[in-house]
């Protein structure tokens, strides 16, 4: 019997997480209604947590969210902003170039140092000039949050972020990634 590669590997079947999937139902309702909500999906390895995630997604999509999805594992500890370029990377392959282009152009002076093949999209762009180390990190935080949060203006946008457990909060810059959302993001929920 061949084993078709094109199919996911997830359970079809959503089992003994009614609860669970109730309260995430609730969550994104709620950012949907202009409340940004906070979710984290942690736990042992194989308990389901990948097929939640999926599920989460597909409840976004469904209620006209723009769900985009960064990984994060073990071997990605040393890289800064590792789950955050993962998502750009998302945000890049499963768009037209035109559309790309389009929307990271007023990022992309930023976002081409932590990004060097946006250069292929973009080839007139050059980066910022380099500032503090701590500051660097600031504006790199501060351009991906803006772009996520102006990605799609009334719209809802869905942030899916998967971190492996063992590497904890550790994403290059956690301490950023924590933070709740502030009065900034008003007008634009954001599932985090």
């Amino acid at each position: 019997m061949a084993l078709a590669l094109d199919k996911s590997i997830l359970c079809p079947i959503l089992v003994g997480r009614a609860l669970y999937l109730d309260s995430l139902t609730q969550r994104i309702a709620q950012a949907h209604d202009g409340q940004g909500q906070t979710i984290l999906i942690t736990g042992e390895a194989g308990i389901g947590k990948s097929r939640l995630a999926a599920e989460t997604k597909g409840l976004g999509r469904r209620g006209g969210s723009t769900v985009l999805q960064g990984n994060c594992f073990e071997p990605d500890r040393a890289l800064p902003y590792a789950p955050l370029l993962d998502l750009l990377r998302f945000f890049i392959a499963n768009r037209p170039a035109t559309e790309v282009a389009t929307t990271l152009k007023p990022y992309a002076p930023e976002l081409i140092k932590l990004l060097p093949e946006l250069g292929a999209l973009l080839p007139d762009t050059t980066g910022t000039p380099p500032l503090e180390p701590e500051q660097e990190k600031r504006r790199h935080f501060q351009t991906l949050a803006q772009f996520l949060v102006e990605l799609a203006p009334g719209q809802h946008v869905g942030v899916n972020l998967r971190v492996d457990p063992r590497q904890g909060e550790h994403i290059g810059s956690g301490e950023h990634i924590g933070s709740p959302p502030t009065n900034r993001h008003r007008g634009y929920p954001l599932v985090r």
